[in-house]
């Protein structure tokens, strides 16, 4: 499990430095639909939907060697992580999760470079 965290801590930092706003828009609007599955109790609805969050954010890191990696480690790691979801509270957990991930990531004007100083952060 610590690899699979690495990498998408990875893939976080990527999203954060490659990512447009119109791309993190898309990945706030995968958010929107995890936020209204727990009321469901669906748990097989909201694990492969986070799987699609997941992928989409892979995506969007433009590493297709870690992209790569992450779908080796997601064969292994998806039983584990329904098993999870399926215990009482985990889905809202996992959302809290997912929105503390799209809160953290920036708005345009805190992007490298946005602010007139190529190569920093404003």
């Amino acid at each position: 499990m610590r690899s699979g965290r690495a990498c998408y801590s990875l893939v976080s930092e990527l999203v954060v430095a490659r990512a447009s706003d119109a791309e993190l828009a898309g990945l706030t609007a995968w958010q929107r639909q995890l936020e209204l599955m727990p009321t469901a109790g669906d748990v097989d609805a909201y694990f492969w939907h986070n799987v699609g969050f997941r992928a989409a954010e892979a995506s969007l890191s433009g590493n297709n060697e870690l992209q790569r990696r992450l779908s080796g480690l997601g064969l292994q790691m998806h039983r584990f992580r329904h098993l999870s979801l399926s215990l009482p509270g985990r889905l809202r957990h996992s959302v809290a999760d997912h929105e503390r991930l799209i809160r953290a990531l920036p708005g345009p004007r805190h992007r490298p470079g946005l602010c007139g100083h190529p190569g920093r952060w404003c």
